[in-house]
């Protein structure tokens, strides 16, 4: 990873599937990390009225408040945005972010984690909303990170990342 770009990783995760997925993409990039926390009517998305309410916000694109961040898009090169697949769309709190925060990032990726299918379609939906072109965009399924079988696909997106991103500093490239 280039030594002197700075890369924050956000994301949102309701069962630890995305955030286990943010904090080794973190590890990897030298990143920092932040967690989006919302201030949504569902309380506890953990339990099953949240997951109800949750999977509503999701479908009818609600965008729930935010609690504010520690750290700004802005002061970034690269924000990679993580968000959990919920019934075929991005989660509510990324995209109550992505809203928010869209016109402060420079350059973008976008990772999500899902438990059936839709991966591909949030993946559209987060460069649509976001109105960037992704540098790099990744999908890993809960049963992988549960297996443990998601490192190789990580570093992949890493090196994507670092192709999009040019040769090191102090150097020409090939």
């Amino acid at each position: 990873m280039r030594s002197m770009t700075k890369i924050l990783v956000v994301y949102y995760s309701r069962t630890g599937f995305t955030q286990t997925l943010a904090q080794l993409v973190a590890k990897s990039c030298h990143a920092d990390i932040e967690a989006i926390e919302d201030e949504s009517v569902c309380g506890r998305r953990t339990n099953p009225i949240g997951y109800v309410c949750s999977a509503l916000e999701a479908i009818l694109h609600i965008k729930p408040g935010l609690r504010p961040g520690k750290h700004a898009p802005a002061d970034y090169d690269l924000t990679l945005i993580g968000t959990p697949v919920w019934f075929w769309s991005l989660s509510s709190p990324v995209r109550s972010y992505l809203e928010k925060h869209r016109n402060e990032i420079r350059k973008l990726g976008f990772f999500c984690t899902y438990s059936g299918s839709g991966q591909v379609k949030v993946l559209k939906d987060l460069q649509q909303l976001s109105g960037k072109r992704a540098v790099a965009s990744l999908a890993i399924s809960d049963a992988e990170i549960s297996g443990k079988q998601y490192k190789v696909k990580v570093k992949k997106f890493v090196a994507q990342i670092d192709r999009a991103l040019g040769p090191p500093d102090g150097q020409d490239g090939p």
